[in-house]
């Protein structure tokens, strides 16, 4: 029998120990109690730490608000049998302010400590809790720690009173008991061995994917009393929270009174009101006790000239309001990829506020955070998704319209001048809609020119030619389209194979989504894709020569069209490339032919580029 070494023992221990695996959560477990007018949230987590690039995880950070009380109840540093060999004494707990970037003020703090240790493997295990007494929502909980992360175990106990009414939603991959004794209702969700996948391109946001809890009480009272049983009371509260806040300063009426002096059309009065606060105000996150919901009131944007995105639409509302045009609050969550509402779940689902002021038959919708953005102008973070219209007790969900693919349009014009030997100038003409105009009119203000001429570069793909120059063209503040122009030149664009010089057209970027046997989720494009791009090569070129140009193409399919054509002009050659992807949602059924459609596209673009042949 051979004999087994210390040295081999202590060697399957590091590896059994899973020192090279990433770190795990090996217990998240989550418990909310409400107990009269207080919540109280108490969280626990076991992690394991197998090496250094683990070491983040132990530097703890814990947001807490203003409004809540904090308590650290244990901080540890375990080996892997369990034996404690660090504990964390009060001293070595640092608060310091949660300012952010986009902060102006700010009362929340973080809670910061390190559970470092110098041999792997190793568990921290830590547990707090936090007392809330105004609250909206009873849990809204997830088993996900932190991306990549598998979860061992994860467990979400809720316990109510028998007579507290909630409203609630979760997922199906939850285990799920209630039990009911001495008038209390227990709730508890777990879930073993979970690991969330990896997210997937034009899909559901990765929130509506993985497992989740969301719990609402019917009843509650957050700077008023409020109901979340309908959509209609909930915004009924929110009118409510926010009522009495419109007050303008003597100074601020004064102005208003001149701006909209001799201006009969209210159209016109909203805009002009509109552009004096895009001109006047600025947007910075202000978060101060119960700030993160009820607004600041217009007079504190008329002293500052600064406030959130509540402050500055109330500013607006208020500005309207004595100009004597009604306008509403709208509940929004904003972003481009975002999760949807829940329709069937009323209460605080919403991160963003804009303003709606009906017109006769037509409505207008203020964005008050951005200066840049044209009047009435939705945008790719607020379109195609519900919203809160908030009316009193006629508040409802409404549904923003999707962008057109006329409204994302994308026109590239690349005119090239070249000599026997590809080398020349270009001149590149750029019409941009949808979310290039947004990302490039943001440049034009917020960068220098050195990193605007970079993110120009980054956009055309310049790997084949040099910038020389480029300029923004000139357009009225509320137009929706972004114009550059771009001067260019190019050295070599021909690859020659014996008598044969090869053009290859610079294509524009299409993604390539995964393959079906990998595809989990259904397809969701929540925005349409609409890009042109037209190549014209002015060609010096011999008598003696022949032009082959590839066949034309064009698909036609339910998910969208690409279509390249290709003219030849008297040394001057077309090339014209058109890509549009349709807005909606497919089942996971239709993958193939989706996937199909980009694979067919990816076939295309490899093709043989145009040939002339020098006989």
């Amino acid at each position: 029998m051979p004999r087994i070494s210390l040295f081999h023992i202590s060697l399957f221990l590091f590896f059994s120990t899973g020192f090279f695996a990433r770190a795990q959560i090996a217990s998240y477990d989550t418990k909310v109690k409400i107990d009269e007018d207080r919540k109280i949230i108490e969280k626990s987590f076991l992690i394991n730490i197998n090496s250094r690039d683990d070491l983040h995880l132990a530097d703890i950070e814990i947001e807490v608000q203003n409004s809540q009380e904090f308590k650290l109840l244990e901080a540890s540093v375990l080996y892997a049998n369990g034996e404690m060999v660090r504990k964390l004494k009060n001293r070595d707990v640092k608060t310091s302010s949660n300012l952010s970037y986009d902060s102006f003020f700010n009362d929340d703090v973080v809670k910061e400590f390190e559970l470092y240790w110098n041999n792997y493997p190793y568990q921290i295990k830590y547990v707090y809790s936090i007392v809330e007494y105004k609250f909206v929502s009873v849990a809204g909980w997830s088993p996900i720690v932190e991306k990549g992360l598998s979860v061992k175990k994860a467990s979400l106990q809720v316990e109510i009173p028998s007579d507290y009414p909630v409203s609630m939603d979760f997922s199906d991959q939850l285990q799920y008991q209630v039990n009911e004794r001495d008038d209390v209702k227990t709730m508890v969700w777990e879930i073993r061995d979970y690991k969330k996948p990896e997210q997937e391109m034009f899909a559901p946001h990765e929130f509506e994917t993985i497992p989740y809890v969301s719990i609402f009480p019917q009843e509650f009272k957050y700077g008023v009393a409020g109901n979340s049983g309908s959509w209609a009371s909930f915004g009924e509260w929110f009118d409510s929270l926010n009522r009495g806040s419109l007050m303008l300063t003597v100074r601020e009426k004064m102005i208003i009174d001149n701006l909209i002096k001799g201006i009969d059309d209210k159209r016109e009065i909203v805009k002009t009101l509109y552009h004096y606060l895009q001109d006047n105000v600025r947007y910075v996150n202000v978060r101060l006790d119960i700030g993160g919901l009820k607004s600041y009131p217009a007079e504190y944007v008329c002293q500052k000239k600064y406030g959130d995105c509540k402050a500055l639409t109330t500013y607006m509302k208020a500005l309207l309001n004595y100009a004597g045009i009604p306008s509403n609050y709208v509940l929004i969550r904003g972003g481009f990829d975002v999760p949807r509402i829940n329709p069937n779940l009323p209460g605080q689902q919403f991160n963003h506020t804009i303003l709606s002021v009906p017109l006769g038959n037509d409505t207008l919708w203020l964005e008050n955070t951005s200066g840049i953005i044209p009047f009435n102008y939705l945008g790719t973070s607020l379109q195609n998704r519900k919203a809160l219209f908030v009316n009193k007790d006629r508040s409802k969900l409404i549904t923003f319209p999707a962008m057109t693919l006329d409204e994302v349009y994308e026109h590239r014009v690349f005119v090239f001048g070249l000599d026997s030997e590809g080398s020349g100038a270009i001149i590149i003409s750029q019409h941009l809609r949808g979310g290039e105009f947004e990302k490039y009119r943001y440049f034009q203000k917020a960068l220098n020119p050195e990193e605007q001429e970079r993110a120009i570069k980054n956009g055309l793909n310049t790997t084949y030619f040099d910038l020389e120059s480029f300029s923004f063209l000139p357009a009225g503040r509320d137009e929706r389209q972004f114009n550059i122009l771009v001067e260019a030149s190019c050295k070599n664009l021909f690859r020659r194979v014996g008598n044969m010089k090869i053009i290859k057209p610079p294509v524009f970027s299409v993604p390539m989504p995964e393959k079906p046997e990998k595809r989990r989720n259904a397809v969701r494009v929540h925005i349409p894709v609409n890009k042109a791009d037209s190549m014209v090569y002015n060609l010096s070129l011999p008598e003696n020569h022949e032009i082959e140009l590839p066949a034309d193409v064009f698909l036609d399919t339910p998910y969208g069209q690409y279509e390249t054509r290709y003219l030849d002009e008297n040394n001057k050659l077309i090339v014209v490339s058109k890509f549009q992807l349709f807005q909606g949602d497919y089942p996971i059924e239709d993958y193939d032919g989706f996937y199909s459609f980009f694979s067919e596209i990816d076939k295309i673009r490899h093709q043989s580029g145009i040939v002339i042949n020098i006989k």
